[in-house]
């Protein structure tokens, strides 16, 4: 139901409902208004300005030496024969074996089913990163279905164990409100980021429309959503989120 709400689809489901009711010069401003919108949140230099919002918004404890590399998952991707994880969470798995490879820390991961039948994403990231980048057999949380469900069930695994503080494997503008989660939980992480901006691109292109931007945009929309509600969800004695 989010994708309807979120940018870009909810703003041209508006722009479209704009279009067939009400009349005057007053539907006429508000849908050029959202069109405008639409246009800003796939421009680079906008994409780069909400994906900043979440840290600003965020403080989380400083972290101990880590002793594991926490990665949550995303999704499945189904190509029609099987399903693996998806493009992003691969990304993650990719970042954690180098990181594993040159601090030979052991490497958590997280995720849950979707309610299909089949292996959970937890197992879908092992199988992974033992066979695809060959590094030795990570733990498995395999219950979360979410990001507060990955720091919760992640943090029981990890107290078991002794462990209070790693790196945490995720995309830049994901990882704001994965460090909040976690540390709710108890959690201490050290950012261990993808970079998905332009920042560092000629400074032009960075206003010219693309769909990766468009991407970014709504992801980060849909962090700053999920940050604030939790603030009011998340437990706040642990870790002082």
């Amino acid at each position: 139901m989010k994708i309807f709400l979120l940018p870009p689809l909810g703003l041209v489901l508006l722009l479209t409902v704009m279009a067939m009711v009400g009349a005057g010069w007053r539907r006429r401003v508000l849908a050029g208004l959202i069109a405008l919108l639409l246009i800003a949140g796939h421009l680079p230099v906008v994409a780069d300005g909400l994906t900043a919002i979440p840290a600003m918004l965020t403080s989380v404890p400083d972290a101990p030496s880590p002793q594991i590399i926490i990665v949550p998952s995303l999704g499945y991707q189904d190509d029609g024969t099987e399903r693996g994880v998806d493009a992003l969470t691969l990304e993650r798995l990719a970042k954690a074996a180098d990181l594993t490879r040159s601090t030979g820390l052991p490497i958590l991961v997280s995720g849950g089913r979707d309610g299909a039948e089949g292996p959970s994403l937890g197992e879908l990231m092992a199988q992974r990163l033992m066979f695809e980048f060959e590094v030795r057999e990570p733990w498995i949380e395999s219950k979360a279905i979410n990001t507060a469900e990955n720091a919760a069930f992640s943090a029981e695994i990890l107290k078991s164990k002794g462990i209070s503080a790693g790196y945490l494997v995720t995309q830049d503008w994901h990882m704001a409100r994965a460090q909040l989660a976690y540390a709710a939980y108890g959690i201490a992480t050290v950012p261990a980021a993808i970079s998905t901006g332009s920042r560092n691109g000629p400074l032009r292109a960075r206003w010219y429309p693309s769909l990766n931007a468009g991407s970014r945009s709504a992801w980060a929309v849909h962090e700053i959503v999920g940050l604030l509600w939790y603030r009011l969800s998340l437990p706040t004695a642990a870790g002082g989120a």
